[in-house]
């Protein structure tokens, strides 16, 4: 069965079985529709927490089936022939589909050395560049085939269990993670999971797509891949409530030199978040 219509599969007998419209952050049932895509998905906003979620909703088993076997995302997921690793490997990914140079300069500014947690790490490329630059990295990835490529062809240190991965409590100085949160579908859970990995004053550093018009949520927002339409209002209230303090959040295009500033002295500055990607920090307590 494709991707596709196994998707469509369990979409249906979840609208069928009356799931309940519950948040998935807070538990509120005041939420209301703002959304819909192909008749039977919803977008949902939460009047008490502000998240959008979509609904149906996923449950823990099906995301974890999911990632394990049917979700691809092009060049992020699509493992490259051992011919192609190598070259890019000799030129640090440079120049590459996969060269995350401008977001490895962004996390430089707010940590230079350390443990890092790279959160969703696929087949490990941003784990080896982060490593390249002298981090001490470990990968984290749902997929057992994505990660053994990493381990295998990459040398990267990767955990591919949740059981595993909770082991590491107050060891991480930060949490690295790009386009993984609008997957998880409980995201109390996840943001709670990163307080107990990241060591005091530990910082997570995150981008997801940037959810703060119509036109990027009908753009990217919700979908067959992304459960969450994210954007400041929820994530700033949920971050600070949850334990973590700090924050900033600025969108792309990034203006190195006003982030600079803030990284350094805490000089926040007014961003209009009009991007289609959302950058945020928040430092734990």
């Amino acid at each position: 069965m494709s991707e596709k219509s196994a998707f469509s599969l369990y979409l249906i007998k979840s609208y069928l079985a009356r799931q309940p419209r519950q948040c998935p952050y807070c538990g509120s049932f005041d939420n209301e529709l703002i959304a819909r895509r192909r008749l039977i998905i919803q977008l949902r906003k939460c009047h008490n927490c502000g998240l959008m979620f979509r609904y149906p909703k996923e449950t823990p088993e099906y995301n974890q089936k999911y990632y394990q076997q049917d979700y691809q995302e092009g060049i992020t997921t699509d493992m490259p022939s051992l011919e192609t690793i190598e070259k890019w490997k000799q030129v640090n990914f440079k120049g590459t589909p996969v060269d995350f140079t401008e977001k490895l300069n962004l996390l430089n500014l707010f940590i230079q050395r350390g443990k890092v947690l790279d959160f969703g790490a696929s087949w490990g490329y941003v784990s080896y560049q982060l490593s390249a630059a002298g981090y001490d990295v470990y990968g984290y990835e749902i997929s057992k085939v994505r990660g053994g490529y990493a381990k295998k062809h990459l040398g990267v240190r990767m955990i591919d269990s949740l059981h595993e991965l909770e082991k590491y409590q107050e060891c991480f100085d930060a949490i690295y993670t790009s386009h993984v949160i609008e997957h998880v579908p409980y995201p109390r859970d996840l943001f709670n999971l990163f307080l107990k990995l990241l060591k005091p004053k530990g910082k997570l550093i995150a981008f997801v797509p940037n959810c703060e018009s119509m036109s990027q949520i009908m753009g990217h927002g919700f979908g067959m891949h992304h459960v969450l339409a994210l954007n400041k209002e929820f994530l700033e209230p949920a971050l600070l409530n949850q334990g973590f303090e700090n924050t900033f959040f600025t969108s792309s295009p990034y203006n190195f030199d006003k982030i600079r500033k803030f990284a350094e002295s805490n000089v926040k500055y007014d961003d209009k978040l009009e991007g289609d990607e959302l950058f945020f920090v928040a430092t734990k307590k």
